[in-house]
């Protein structure tokens, strides 16, 4: 599932890639997920691995 945010000159990504803890029954073990996060700006660019919340992300996202 990827999300993405664009502007005129800039664009973020946040792709999750799977759960960290795809076991647990627990809410904060449980909405945990493994993502890929791309940001590009002008004169910018980064691409890394992070760990995020789900809550985090639609917070993101819904602001």
């Amino acid at each position: 599932m990827k999300f993405r945010l664009l502007g005129e000159k800039t664009k973020v990504e946040i792709e999750v890639l799977s759960r960290e803890h795809p076991d647990s029954s627990d809410y904060w073990d449980g909405n945990w997920v493994i993502s890929n996060v791309k940001v590009e700006i002008p004169g910018y660019y980064v691409d890394f691995n992070a760990s995020l919340r789900t809550d985090d992300i639609r917070d993101l996202l819904v602001t």
